[in-house]
Parts: structure tokens; C-alpha cells; sequence
């Protein structure tokens, strides 16, 4: 269950993700929570834009390299995100 959601939306959640794997023939374990959690923090670290791009790009990332497990395609983007200067401050300001 995702973190966060009520039950039935939980549910709700859980089928529409494996009727769009379906769909799209992808045989894969979906790290729900923790694509939601990286998505609420770059939507709110970054830019709210910048998370559905994110998720595409781990998707992405994961089919080129089959090998690159779900957890460290998260680590990745997370020490990027760490990185990256917050929401609204000043890129010429030095720390």
C-alpha cells in the first residue's frame, strides 16, 4: 500500500498500475511508495513539472539497463535531487 492513501485509494492505485503494465506488456514490480515519495519531493524541490519527467526518465533508465535495480535508479535520481540547488534559491549565492 502506498504511503499516505486510503485504503480504497490504495487499491484503486494498485489496479490501475497493473492494468497499465498490462497494457504496455511490462512485466515488473512497481516500487510504488517509493516512486511517490521521490515524486513529491522533486515536485516539491525542483519543480512540479519535473516529477512525471523524472518517473519517465527512471522508466527509461530501467528498461536500457536491465541490470540497474528499481531501489538504485531511486538512490541515483535522490543523490541528484540532493544535489540540486532548492526550489527558489539564489544560483549565484554561494553556501
Amino acid at each position: 500500500m502506498a504511503r499516505d492513501l486510503a485504503p480504497e485509494d490504495s487499491a484503486r492505485l494498485d489496479d490501475w498500475v497493473a492494468q497499465v503494465a498490462s497494457a504496455l506488456s511490462v512485466d515488473v514490480d512497481v516500487p510504488v511508495a517509493g516512486l511517490l515519495k521521490l515524486a513529491a519531493d522533486v515536485a516539491h524541490g525542483v519543480l512540479r513539472p519535473a516529477a512525471p519527467v523524472t518517473g519517465f526518465l527512471v522508466g527509461a533508465a530501467l528498461a536500457a539497463s536491465p541490470q540497474l535495480a528499481p531501489d538504485e535508479a531511486l538512490a541515483r535520481v535522490r543523490a541528484v535531487l540532493e544535489a540540486f540547488p532548492a526550489a527558489g534559491a539564489d544560483p549565484g549565492a554561494s553556501a
